[in-house]
């Protein structure tokens, strides 16, 4: 693939930007390497994230020190550039060229920790973001040039006798391999570097789980990781979709970085190193997704958003693992993936910087990689979501159907407990991810009153007869999905079964941000045989 380079002159008070872009082909869509002038320019000036921002941008910068693997200065200079991009003052502009320029050469400072391919992994692709945001070439064409040859250096070097970034990701299936893929895929992207990118995307979607693309022996992952795995002679980074270890969902569970506190359990021993894994895995994803690879985050069954979903289901075991996204330095992470998945995995704002990017509850909530509406928002981000989702189509199948002898409300399986075919499917269409609240209405003889339908009583036991529906007690959630949902309905309510009677089911949903939509019914019977 071929990258062509043009000019594109934003014009923002008081001075004039002009934004060197990538583009992959003639036809394709102008797109940076992680955010357009446009997008950070039509972001809200206002809320806690935009705060957060510009308090980080204000205020006085870490030390440069790419050699220190927990350095902020590369964030904090990510701060500055998109402040800079989005008011148009140019002290911001500068303030960033300065950041950028004062981190040349501290790879080689004294290491505080590990090896020096991780802090440079993880220090790299930050500064070069803060470049293409300021579109440095057109600011300080002298400047650029030395960046272009130091970050060019760092993913092609070798320090202290350690393989080069580009290598490391390539050789090393853990978190320090998917940093090494972020670096690679940002550089590669600044420099136009269309072969190197395309490297990178063939090994990302080898540890996504493709093997024809890139694998790694089994020695090169983590002692244990073989009892998290369903083949271990066929290591894969991410555990293919529908995984099942020892009868528990494995589908999307990193066994490198489950392996680094010990061998298979349940529930696993707790370790923070699968969001280490997706820091610079879900970072590269988004780089490439922008430069000429859309439907990277579709790769092996959507590996990137198999291995948040595992995060999240386990945190209904135990917060522990959903905590590094919420009181971590990885809280920035579901800000990006309900950007490109458009889901709704929870998360904080203000958002503290992580070890490789930073900043996403302002950069992408309340909007998608599909140009629709978020589903998830910071409070006060400025961003205020009030569009109701809506439920259409709900169905039960049959309509007619004895009730389960015995279990949930809900069933994972067709088949009841007593033998025969037992119970009936539910069906909805939602146009947004939303809690789906359901309750039951039995029919009840009644009596005409005017426009309504009341108890029969011995006064009115001569009106014309009608169809009462009465609120039977208790109800039921479902975690509906946006498209097409379907569960198995048991006929039982609050542990017991339904009397055999009509029904009608009345649902309605509630999206992340609190909006109501409207309540569907369908109606049903309860039979005895």
């Amino acid at each position: 693939m071929r990258h062509v380079r043009r000019q594109v002159l934003v014009l923002t008070l008081p001075f004039a930007v002009a934004i060197s872009l990538a583009i992959p082909s003639a036809s394709a869509e102008t797109v940076g390497v992680w955010l357009t002038p446009e997008e950070v320019q039509g972001l809200p000036m206002s809320g806690r994230a935009w705060e957060n921002v510009k308090r980080a941008a204000d205020g006085a910068l870490p030390q440069a020190q790419v050699s220190d693997p927990i350095s902020l200065h590369d964030t904090a200079a990510l701060a500055v550039a998109l402040v800079a991009l989005r008011t148009g003052d140019p002290a911001y502009r500068r303030k960033a060229a300065d950041a950028i320029n004062s981190a040349i050469g501290t790879e080689n400072g004294p290491l505080s920790a590990g090896s020096r391919h991780l802090p440079i992994a993880r220090n790299t692709t930050a500064y070069v973001i803060a470049a293409d945001l300021i579109d440095l070439r057109s600011y300080d064409r002298a400047l650029d040039e030395r960046f272009r040859a130091w970050i060019r250096g760092l993913r092609d070097s070798s320090y202290d006798g350690e393989p080069p970034v580009r290598l490391i990701q390539e050789e090393r299936s853990n978190n320090h391999g998917t940093m090494a893929g972020a670096a690679r895929a940002a550089v590669s992207a600044y420099l136009g570097d269309a072969p190197e990118l395309a490297r990178t995307a063939q090994v990302l979607r080898g540890w996504m789980g493709d093997r024809a693309s890139h694998s790694w022996p089994l020695s090169g992952f983590h002692e244990g990781s073989a009892t998290f795995m369903p083949d271990p002679s066929q290591p894969r980074p991410v555990n293919p979709a529908g995984l099942v270890v020892q009868g528990h969902d494995m589908d999307g569970a990193q066994p490198q970085e489950l392996a680094r506190c010990g061998l298979f359990a349940w529930p696993p021993c707790q370790t923070p190193f699968p969001w280490g894994g997706l820091a610079g895995s879900v970072v590269a994803a988004e780089i490439l997704r922008r430069n000429g690879y859309p439907d990277v985050f579709q790769w092996e069954n959507r590996a990137v958003l198999r291995a948040y979903q595992w995060l999240d289901r386990m945190s209904r075991v135990d917060r522990f693992w959903w905590s590094e996204a919420t009181t971590g330095d990885d809280s920035w992470q579901p800000w990006l993936a309900n950007f490109v998945y458009g889901t709704s995995f929870p998360g904080v704002s203000p958002t503290k910087p992580g070890r490789n990017m930073g900043w996403t509850d302002w950069t992408h909530a309340g909007r998608t990689a599909s140009g629709g509406r978020a589903l998830y928002l910071p409070p006060d981000s400025g961003a205020v979501d009030r569009s109701a989702p809506v439920l259409r189509g709900l169905r039960v199948q049959p309509r007619r159907f004895r009730a389960v002898r015995r279990g949930r409300t809900v069933a994972a399986t067709p088949r009841g407990a007593g033998g025969g075919r037992r119970g009936a499917w539910v069906s909805y269409t939602l146009s947004e991810d939303a809690a789906v609240r359901f309750r039951l209405r039995r029919a009840r003889p009644g009596r005409r009153a005017g426009s309504r339908c009341v108890a029969r009583t011995r006064r009115n036991r001569g009106a014309r007869p009608c169809v009462r529906w009465v609120r039977v007690r208790g109800g039921f959630s479902h975690a509906g999905h946006a498209g097409p949902n379907r569960f198995r309905f048991n006929g039982r309510l609050r542990g017991r079964r339904l009397r055999p009677l009509r029904y009608r089911l009345v649902a309605r949903p509630t999206d992340p941000a609190g909006n109501r939509g409207r309540a569907a019914r369908a109606a049903f019977r309860v039979v005895r045989r």
